[in-house]
């Protein structure tokens, strides 16, 4: 369900498959340390802080934080049945 969520936010804001793949792990892991998302993707600092900035800029959120809560709040919503 959770990837479902992130692939309709990705073609919403138009995110990459790796900003996608970002989202992926930073819900999963409830994370938003740049460092430990680098570390679990096998890429380096920089590249996670240039997917983080493009989310944020193409979401209008102002953290990572902010947007893998939203994330996470619209799966549940999915799983449950709510409205």
């Amino acid at each position: 369900m959770l990837e479902a969520v992130v692939r309709d936010w990705a073609d919403r804001f138009g995110l990459t498959m790796a900003e996608e793949d970002l989202l992926v792990t930073a819900v999963l892991r409830a994370t938003s340390s740049r460092e430990r998302l680098a570390e679990a993707r096998g890429v380096s600092n920089d590249t996670v802080k240039a997917q983080v900035r493009a989310i944020l800029r193409r979401t209008g959120m102002g953290a990572l934080s902010e947007v893998s809560l939203f994330i996470t709040r619209e799966a549940l919503r999915r799983v449950l049945g709510g409205p």
